[in-house]
């Protein structure tokens, strides 16, 4: 089945939700908020009784009312770093494609982010400041696997793509603006001309704060933003900064682990009021669901989160 034929079948309740998430990705969205999480976590299916599985990541994102589902993606799972969630294989997004219960986000891991991973921040940083020839040639290669991933990814049929670039501490960025740009440019513009021309959507997530690469992303043309803390960033000057893009994002860490959200609830309903009338908005947590006590959290958070009308807004209030 073609891409545009799944969004044109939305007569079909069982495909709504794609046509909704189709809207976010045009910015044009004042209905309830579309929902969807980057990561879902092993403990997280385990929680609810179900082993993580394909059909589980679908199953659960169905129950739990997300508008589409993310699956990280790798050549060989054994490989990766172990952090609570699975990889799956490039061929499983076709699969989740042609099941046509939601729609299917691809999430890569960018460069920078497979420098980390291989050899440690420390290391990856100094080999930058000490020898940015041999840093540049590993990044390089690194970088011809993952745009052939994402071309991979885009004949499977998925339908936008996130790539995960870890580039920011709370404080900043890990290096400068300019290094970011000498280091990052040639990649994303690659890669989102890659995505672009296959009509589909690219968004970018780097934890931290990301405030001072706004204008080298606005460059990229990146359609978005996943997994962005707010606390770091103020997600609703990120969405006028950036505007017409996505902001995949809304729920905080700290937001998330709270056993009451006592003292929280109105800096919350207000901000994802704020961003929902904008459009483009697709409510999501920063930091993914890991701990099986997420569950009856994120229910109560999407609970929350419907009850705000449009007319909702309200005058911002920092933080939460």
């Amino acid at each position: 089945m073609e891409i545009d034929e799944i969004f044109n079948m939305t007569n079909k309740p069982e495909y709504q939700s794609i046509d909704k998430i189709k809207k976010v990705f045009s910015c044009h969205t004042r209905f309830p908020v579309p929902k969807g999480e980057v990561w879902m976590g092993t403990d997280f299916l385990a929680q609810a009784g179900l082993s993580d599985t394909l059909d589980n990541h679908s199953r659960l994102a169905h129950e739990l009312g997300m508008d589409l589902i993310c699956l990280p993606v790798a050549d060989d799972a054994r490989y990766q770093p172990v952090l609570g969630y699975r990889y799956f294989k490039p061929s499983d997004i076709r699969t989740a494609v042609r099941s046509g219960h939601h729609l299917v986000v691809a999430v890569v891991d960018g460069p920078l982010q497979k420098q980390v991973s291989h050899a440690g921040l420390m290391e990856t940083l100094t080999s930058w400041i000490r020898d940015r020839k041999k840093f540049m040639e590993a990044y390089t290669a690194e970088q011809e696997k993952i745009l052939a991933m994402v071309d991979q990814c885009l004949e499977m049929g998925a339908h936008a793509l996130v790539i995960t670039d870890d580039m920011a501490s709370e404080q900043g960025t890990m290096i400068s603006p300019g290094d970011i740009d000498i280091m990052c440019t040639g990649f994303y513009t690659r890669a989102v001309e890659m995505v672009h021309e296959a009509g589909r959507h690219i968004l970018l997530h780097s934890c931290g704060k990301i405030t001072g690469l706004l204008p080298l992303l606005d460059s990229w043309k990146i359609d978005g933003l996943a997994a962005v803390q707010h606390r770091p960033n103020n997600l609703v000057e990120l969405q006028h900064k950036l505007p017409g893009r996505i902001i995949m994002a809304g729920i905080d860490a700290n937001f998330l682990e709270q056993k009451s959200f006592f003292g929280l609830e109105d800096d919350f309903l207000k901000i994802i009021a704020l961003l929902k009338h904008s459009g483009g908005l697709v409510l999501c947590s920063a930091c993914g669901l890991y701990k099986g006590y997420h569950i009856d959290r994120i229910k109560k958070i999407y609970a929350l989160a419907d009850s705000i009308s449009a007319s909702a807004a309200a005058p911002f209030k920092t933080g939460f």
